[in-house]
C-alpha cells in the first residue's frame, strides 16, 4: 500500500470498503442497497477516474450509488447527476442530467 499512487491506493480503499461491506451484510443476513462516495476521484488521473468510474457503474447495477465530486466533468461518467452549488451558507440543488432547472 505504501509504494501504491494516490489513485491505486483509492481504487484499493473502494475495493476494501465495497468486499468488507459485503461481508457484513452476509454475516448480519442483510442486503445492502445504498453505497456513498465522498471524492472517490481526488487523487485520480484520467485513466484512473474512468477505472474508477467503470467500478463505480458495476457497483451501481447491485445497488443505488452516490457519488459526491467537485469535478464536474465526472457527470459525463454516469446515466443520471444532480449539481448542486454552495452559496456560503446552504448548499441548493440547481440541474438534473436531464437539463432540468431546479432552482435559480
Amino acid at each position: 500500500y505504501k509504494g501504491m499512487s494516490g489513485a491505486q491506493r483509492r481504487k484499493a480503499d473502494l475495493i476494501c470498503f465495497t468486499a468488507i461491506g459485503k461481508l457484513h451484510a452476509l454475516r448480519k443476513d442483510r442486503n445492502y442497497q445504498f453505497a456513498a462516495f465522498d471524492e472517490a476521484f481526488d487523487p485520480c488521473d484520467p485513466e484512473n477516474m474512468g477505472l474508477v468510474a467503470e467500478y463505480l457503474l458495476r457497483l451501481g447495477k447491485d445497488m443505488l450509488v452516490l457519488v459526491i465530486a467537485q469535478d464536474i466533468e465526472l457527470k459525463s461518467y454516469f446515466e443520471s447527476s444532480y449539481t448542486a452549488v454552495w452559496n456560503g451558507k446552504e448548499s441548493r440543488l440547481v440541474e438534473t442530467s436531464e437539463g432540468e432547472v431546479l432552482s435559480a
